[in-house]
């Protein structure tokens, strides 16, 4: 009976030990036996879903991650069960589940057979590492600054034009047959185009600085402006013309001005994107009643009614300019609008390609009445 009590309790220790070994992994594991069942998962993998382990172990996978009475078509979609038992090979996939408050949630599976023999007979388990994509997207200022770097060639050519006046007015001080006046015209000359340099940087920083925890008074008009300003070396670099139709009264978003900038920075990038030669975008901001309205058009390929319900989800990449893209700018900008509660909307453009159009909250309406 000692001994026996002393197996039990070594038995408990590793079966803890395992389960601790499990749930310090950061992606979501579960195990899943030949008949659907969940017999392992970890903390990782409950959280994924919103529910307690209790509800996850001995479920089916089926209804856990996808909410099913029954086992998925495998002509539909990938069932890592249906596909390893023959194959010896790991399996990665993209796949939705289902989380219990937030609905459907974006995720790379990577699933590889278990073959486990047991009283004389094998039996087949699969293990599934589960990777929320959604985390992959977090915007983090290191993010922020890393895409910030691709408009540093812009940024040169901005500040290069004012600092080569201002280089020539100091030159013209060097001559000694410079009167008065002239030499006022230089001073003024020199003032103008340092603060040119200033509003540049000004700009730029606006786009780096780290969002507040609160959102706040956003000038739409304003953030459209200064970010194009940037935007303009590269645009003629591409020989691509940027239209902007902006609303003439005052538009007033509830957002954050840094995260604003850095939506359109990522649209108009990515209209830049969609096209193998030169090209148009058109840039519009317009009053919807509560929402304000952000529209960003090009003339280029456009977006395929099948590429439609992935263009947002993260690594999904589908450039006409030759380039290699991470798959992440309009990821991020959809992660972006959804943090202020707003909505983003691809469509076709009357200008031949494709349309986004963001609806941010505005902060002047009134209900019932005029904003």
């Amino acid at each position: 009976a000692g001994n026996l009590e002393q197996a039990m309790a070594a038995i408990k220790t590793r079966e803890a030990f395992q389960q601790a070994l499990i749930d310090a992994i950061p992606d979501g594991v579960r195990v899943i036996d030949s008949d659907y069942r969940i017999i392992a998962a970890n903390n990782a993998y409950c959280e994924q879903l919103g529910v307690p382990a209790e509800q996850v172990l001995n479920t089916y996978c089926y209804r856990s991650s996808h909410g099913r009475d029954a086992p998925c078509v495998p002509t539909l979609v990938t069932c890592p069960i249906h596909e390893l038992r023959e194959a010896r090979h790991p399996i990665k996939f993209l796949d939705r589940h289902c989380h219990d408050e937030k609905g459907p949630i974006e995720v790379e599976v990577y699933a590889a057979p278990l073959h486990f023999q047991q009283e004389m007979q094998g039996d087949l388990y699969v293990v599934e590492s589960i990777r929320n994509l959604a985390d992959q997207v977090h915007y983090s200022h290191e993010q922020k600054l890393s895409d910030l770097g691709q408009l540093a060639a812009g940024v040169a050519h901005e500040i290069r034009n004012p600092l080569t006046s201002l280089q020539m007015a100091l030159n013209g001080f060097e001559e000694n047959a410079v009167d008065e006046a002239l030499r006022d015209d230089y001073l003024e000359i020199a003032k103008h185009e340092i603060n040119r340099c200033l509003e540049v940087n000004d700009r730029l920083l606006k786009l780096s600085t780290l969002p507040p925890s609160n959102t706040e008074l956003v000038d739409l008009n304003g953030c459209v402006s200064e970010t194009l300003s940037l935007l303009n070396f590269e645009a003629e670099q591409r020989q691509v013309t940027i239209e902007q139709r902006l609303d003439e009264k005052p538009l007033r978003a509830l957002a954050t001005d840094s995260e604003v900038r850095m939506i359109l920075l990522n649209l108009v990038q990515n209209a830049f994107h969609a096209m193998d030669g030169s090209g148009r975008v058109r840039v519009t901001t317009n009053e919807a009643g509560k929402f304000l309205s952000l529209s960003v058009e090009d003339d280029g390929h456009g977006v395929a009614e099948s590429e439609e319900k992935r263009i947002f989800d993260p690594f999904f990449s589908r450039r006409h300019d030759g380039t290699e893209g991470s798959g992440l700018g309009l990821a991020i900008a959809k992660s972006l609008v959804i943090r202020h509660s707003g909505s983003i909307q691809v469509s076709k453009s009357l200008l031949g390609g494709a349309s986004f159009t963001v609806k941010l909250h505005n902060a002047d309406y009134e209900p019932g009445g005029s904003a």
